[in-house]
């Protein structure tokens, strides 16, 4: 019997919670249903980085992880994975920092994963790989010689051509990418701009949502928007009410509204922007001094990358600019917390809260806009600010639009959102509301599967449900205009041909 196997960079591993997201939410149904093996790294830093697999098993699924060595660990997630990758997929190529040396770490240790799983496959296993840690791992199945379906989905944005190119071999990482049967992308744009970079580099013909690769391996393309579960988080910020920390915010507020943020401490969340506009607002609208204050939630991450070090100092700074220039004994404008909170915690804040600055200046998806429109209390609902970069854009239209580098008109937005009448934040919350209630993230999960079974031509038993999931829920999107094609040698800097 067919197995699903999902390869990710971090495995939720039985009883910890902590890495409980919705990536877990989507894929442990499907894996429990038909059995299944979830491999990836176990979280460990040992040594030598030896191969040893460490196996747990939970019902039918197996899960498989192996330590990551310092050299590796640094090269590949650190340096390259998150150090270039990560800003250069966004967008954002002044923050890019590449050595060959990363390069060659990151190609060894995707190398390393691709040994180490082969030995653990069937020959009928579907294969699912996750996101920018993994860009050759389908290319390097390959070549070992596996012709079992694979699937991979980037979690993160795919930037443009032009800019995909400031960093030496890419066009080799998106040769191996293609030897997927199915790539998948949160938005339509980033489907585009992937096919895009894949006819600039002579690698494909054909139109999305099917190319073909001059050696005629058809590869299926998809937008695949991630979802949370709507009802679920609805209950656990209504649950939250009762928590002490709610009432403890809820206290310190007094008469004043709360405008929430919730973000990483990432160069790519648009922080500085955000802190810039709010500052503008209480500068353009005094009238709102002592009424209302931001909660910042920017929860640290990656301190030992330079970019993350600075963009913490930054924040920190403006933040008591803000608090020093305008605060009084009695009232604190902005109030900037760098500790991750937990997850029903931030929810109740969420319920709390009269608007939402969600305003990255570049994202996949954003989860954090969705999790606040399920947090609000239907008769009284808080107002959504969306920045129009964010994947959740293109399906959450009710929010209030913005583009986050505008601060002038995004100071002007916070007050348009709090004065907002409440009938008409009533219209916006119940049209999102409605949209939310029709995806989760075990559809998504299914959504995924069934368009890979269709790409291979392989029969849709393995979904643990009666039927597939609706067309609505895995949009497949035909281009709707020719994309150039212009032939260039691809870098061969860190790619094997």
């Amino acid at each position: 019997m067919s197995r699903l196997v999902v390869i990710s960079n971090r495995v939720p591993l039985p009883g910890n919670d902590s890495l409980a997201g919705g990536l877990a939410v989507a894929l442990s149904g499907l894996l429990q249903s038909k059995g299944g093996l979830w491999f990836g790294w176990s979280g460990r830093i040992s040594d030598d980085g030896e191969d040893t697999i460490h196996h747990q098993a939970d019902g039918q699924v197996d899960y498989a992880t192996i330590d990551l060595c310092r050299h590796e660990h640094d090269g590949f997630y650190n340096r390259f994975a998150n150090g270039t990758l990560w800003p250069l997929l966004h967008g954002m190529p002044d923050l890019v920092r590449f050595r060959q040396q990363d390069a060659a770490t990151y190609r060894a240790v995707n190398q390393r994963f691709a040994d180490l799983v082969s030995t653990l496959l069937k020959p009928d296993d579907f294969i699912w790989i996750h996101d920018y840690h993994f860009l050759p791992l389908a290319g390097m199945l390959r070549q070992k010689g596996l012709r079992n379906p694979i699937g991979f989905f980037l979690h993160i944005p795919f930037c443009m051509h032009e800019t995909l190119q400031t960093v030496p071999g890419m066009d080799g990482l998106v040769r191996e990418m293609l030897q997927a049967d199915l790539i998948g992308f949160q938005s339509t744009s980033d489907m585009d701009h992937f096919s895009q970079a894949a006819h600039q580099a002579g690698l494909v013909k054909g139109l999305p949502p099917t190319l073909e690769t001059m050696q005629g391996h058809r590869v299926r393309l998809g937008v695949f928007p991630a979802a949370i579960d709507a009802r679920g988080f609805a209950q656990t910020a209504s649950i939250a009410m009762e928590g002490p920390e709610y009432r403890a915010l809820q206290e310190s507020l007094g008469t004043q509204s709360l405008i929430l943020g919730v973000d990483r401490l990432d160069p790519t969340k648009g922080l500085r922007q955000k802190i810039g506009a709010y500052r503008q607002f209480l500068l353009r609208h005094p009238e709102w001094r002592e009424l209302t204050s931001l909660l910042q939630i920017a929860a640290a991450s990656r301190q030992d990358v330079e970019a993350y070090r600075r963009l913490k100092e930054d924040v920190t700074r403006e933040a008591g600019a803000i608090n020093a220039e305008m605060g009084t004994p009695h009232w604190q404008p902005l109030r900037l917390v760098t500790q991750a909170g937990r997850r029903e915690i931030i929810a109740g804040y969420m319920r709390l809260a009269k608007v939402a600055l969600v305003t990255p200046a570049r994202d996949g998806m954003n989860l954090v806009a969705k999790e606040f429109i399920a947090a609000q209390r239907p008769e009284d609902p808080g107002v959504l600010i969306l920045s129009r970069f964010a994947g959740a854009a293109d399906h959450l239209e009710e929010a209030l639009i913005v583009n986050p580098h505008d601060q002038d008109s995004l100071a002007e937005t916070i007050a348009r959102a709090l004065s907002m009448p409440l009938a008409e934040r009533r219209a916006r919350w119940e049209a999102l509301w409605q949209r939310l209630q029709q995806e989760d993230p075990v559809k998504w999960g299914r959504s995924f599967l069934a368009s890979l079974m269709r790409s291979t031509h392989h029969p849709a038993s393995y979904i643990p449900t009666n039927r597939l999931p609706h067309t609505h829920t895995s949009i497949i999107r035909a281009g709707s205009r020719p994309v150039g094609v212009h032939k260039q040698g691809a870098s061969k800097n860190f790619s094997h041909h």
